[in-house]
């Protein structure tokens, strides 16, 4: 869905806490179903899964315009300009805390819905990147 980089991070609400060695091994993990998927899909070059990292960290580094899932945004993500990048950040099972949304909006990023609907941790991420896809096609 022209994902380049992913950036797993640790939010007040993750619900799975492994240490350092662990961390590692499903960095590793991820990258190898990156590279499959994206040989797969006919891609070139799968997109670079980078270490855990924190949220806080993570949102004050993002690169593009920053759109954040939250099931109460008022705002729907086709409404959004076309970005000329996009981060996009997916919460875990309970969202993202109050204060991590504030963190966003102090980042001028924007809270966005994809639909009526309260979708599953491990199903926004493909309806938001199906959607960003379809609305604006391949970013930088």
């Amino acid at each position: 869905l022209g994902v380049t980089n992913i950036q797993p991070v640790i939010s007040e609400y993750s619900q799975v806490r492994l240490d350092r060695n662990r961390l590692q091994k499903k960095v590793s993990q991820w990258s190898s179903i990156a590279q499959q998927a994206a040989q797969q899909c006919g891609r070139h070059v799968p997109p670079m899964v980078q270490e855990v990292d924190s949220f806080e960290h993570a949102i004050t580094h993002h690169q593009g315009a920053l759109l954040v899932l939250h099931p109460s945004a008022s705002q729907p993500m086709h409404s959004v300009n076309t970005p000329s990048s996009l981060t996009l950040a997916v919460g875990p099972e309970g969202g993202f805390s109050e204060q991590e949304i504030a963190m966003v909006l102090a980042q001028q990023g924007t809270t966005v819905r994809v639909g009526k609907r309260i979708l599953r941790a491990e199903t926004a991420p493909i309806v938001a990147l199906s959607l960003a896809q379809s609305l604006w096609g391949d970013l930088q």
